[in-house]
């Protein structure tokens, strides 16, 4: 094959990926542009639901914690959650009303980052199913116990498998993502009693998509530049 004709042949076949619809879209990366952590509750170690000190039976987070930005690259042909990665700046904080000794648990510079991928299932309409997602959390503590000193823990990390649902719609995404973990709360005097802190979080997020137009007019361009390449050959024959 000759150097002009593998240089038409190329950007012909650029040309075409470009003019058809929607190609390379199957792997889509997102970029969290809001969220917050909605639910903080106990479980002990049989994983049953211990109801909160204070604050009813729902959550024991003092307050919504905003999420602060993060990624997610999304399958959808693969059937994969391939990453997803998110930050809680913080601080927020849980109030324990004297379990285990402590008032409340002070939480910031959290992140949840997974450690690959993870099968999603798809449910039709644009919604999915995915977990466990297994990863990790990383978060800086403060404990404050009913009486004397606060214990502060920097750079905690946690190992957590959390499940969840997707939802996409254009280029948005909503994700709902349940049980978290935070850490847990240990008797001092019989550290084998412990309660572990399960988060729930709401996000959305945003892909970055090719622009239409300017995706046809590449296309248009290379076919007209791969035409002038013919016309020149044919000349000079």
């Amino acid at each position: 094959m000759s150097i002009q004709r593998f240089a038409r042949v190329a950007v012909l076949s650029t040309a075409v990926a470009f003019l058809i619809p929607s190609a390379g879209l199957a792997l889509s990366t997102f970029s969290v542009n809001g969220g917050q952590l909605t639910t903080v509750q106990f479980v002990d170690p049989s994983g049953t639901p211990v109801p909160c000190p204070i604050g009813g039976n729902v959550s024991c987070l003092a307050a919504p914690a905003p999420i602060n930005g993060g990624t997610l690259t999304l399958d959808v042909v693969g059937n994969q959650l391939v990453s997803m990665a998110f930050q809680i700046n913080g601080p927020a904080t849980l109030n324990l009303g004297g379990v285990h000794g402590y008032s409340s648990v002070q939480f910031s510079n959290a992140s949840f980052q997974t450690n690959g991928p993870s099968a999603v299932t798809p449910l039709g309409g644009g919604n999915f199913n995915f977990g466990p997602a297994t990863g990790t959390v990383t978060t800086d503590l403060v404990l404050n116990p009913t009486s004397g000193p606060a214990i502060v823990v920097n750079g905690a990390s946690f190992a957590s498998a959390p499940s969840g649902t997707i939802f996409t719609s254009g280029n948005g995404l909503n994700l709902s993502l349940q049980g978290v973990d935070l850490g847990q709360v240990c008797d001092p005097t019989n550290p084998k009693q412990c309660l572990f802190v399960k988060a729930d979080f709401n996000l959305t997020a945003t892909a970055a998509i090719p622009e239409p137009t300017a995706a046809l007019t590449f296309g248009i361009g290379a076919l007209l530049v791969a035409a002038g390449a013919k016309r020149r050959q044919a000349s000079r024959a």
